[in-house]
């Protein structure tokens, strides 16, 4: 049976940053994901990973998806990962349990590629990254 995930490619559009995810057990690093819970959306639950994960209020770029990745969890579990394009909206206001919470880091557009610790992540990166690139130049999503 696949599992259905949701995350997000968080960017910062001051700094010009894109935040990951490092999670010290595993020594990698990710962009934020997570389960999709019942009753949720796969937007929802992009949203809500991203904000979990990095305690970081976040929005939706679109409701439409940039990419789907396909990977064996350590579990090994057969994940089906939902990919949005999310803007940080700046320090979460919500609690957020610790057992959610993941160690994230902001890196430069161009050291993402080398810092990400898979190479699905990496290639589905290398295909969305012209759109970042072009929302960092115009200022806006």
């Amino acid at each position: 049976m696949e599992v259905q995930k949701a995350g997000t490619v968080l960017i910062n559009l001051e700094t010009k940053k894109i935040c990951l995810v490092y999670r010290p057990r595993l020594k990698d690093y990710s962009f934020p994901k997570g389960h999709l819970e019942a009753g949720e959306t796969l937007a929802e639950c992009a949203v809500r990973e991203t904000e979990e994960e990095t305690m970081r209020a976040n929005h939706l770029v679109s409701n439409q998806e940039i990419g789907v990745i396909r990977y064996t969890t350590p579990r090994g579990e057969e994940a089906v990962n939902y990919m949005y394009l999310a803007i940080d909206d700046g320090p979460t206001t919500k609690e957020i349990a610790e057992i959610d919470k993941e160690e994230f880091h902001w890196f430069p557009i161009e050291e993402v590629y080398d810092i990400l610790t898979y190479d699905n992540l990496k290639e589905f990166w290398e295909s969305v990254k012209g759109q970042i690139i072009e929302i960092f130049e115009n200022g806006k999503a």
